[in-house]
């Protein structure tokens, strides 16, 4: 969060858009999931892309959202049918979209609604660079190492080069425990 001309170090998701959303806030980095809102409060904004690092194209990290049959179900079948028939059908992705400020992955969905929601277009392109987020409970090591070498350039502290190889080197030891 870019609050008064300084980042800080303990912000929480709630606070962070809370300021940028009452325009105590410069910039907010966040995804699809939270123009709702910010739409909502009456700011106006634009979507850009993560500025490149060292000449190179920033990479986001992409996730989707996924639903599941219990191994327990009582009725697979049905369970499995209500899922490929009902919930990825388009009218179903557009709906959640719809209420979740989310960006369909059903395709066809996806193109349906980039042609009348500039933002969800806007991402979509962002998106392309992306890489798949890891599904790890070791991911929270990376935020939390990856929030304090930003935290510290954005201070001016220490030399970038050093600062990311050192938070590469923790996540990494982290991940492989």
């Amino acid at each position: 969060m870019g609050c008064r001309g300084h980042s800080q170090p303990n912000i929480t998701g709630d606070i962070a858009i809370d300021a940028f959303k009452k325009g105590e806030s410069a910039y907010y980095l966040t995804g699809p999931w939270n123009v709702p809102a910010i739409k909502e409060a009456g700011v106006k904004y634009a979507i850009d892309a993560l500025p490149s690092a060292g000449g190179q194209t920033a990479k986001p990290f992409l996730g989707v959202n996924a639903f599941f049959i219990s191994s327990k179900s009582k009725n697979k079948i049905a369970a499995t049918k209500f899922l490929v028939a009902y919930l990825g059908s388009n009218a179903v992705q557009e709906e959640l979209y719809k209420v979740g400020g989310r960006p369909p992955a059903l395709t066809s969905a996806y193109e349906a609604v980039s042609k009348t929601d500039a933002d969800v277009k806007s991402f979509g392109s962002i998106g392309l660079d992306g890489v798949p987020m890891p599904a790890i409970p070791e991911m929270a090591s990376v935020w939390a190492d990856w929030g304090a070498a930003e935290l510290q350039l954005t201070k001016g502290d220490g030399d970038p080069a050093t600062v990311w190889t050192t938070a590469a080197t923790n996540v990494a030891a982290k991940i492989k425990g």
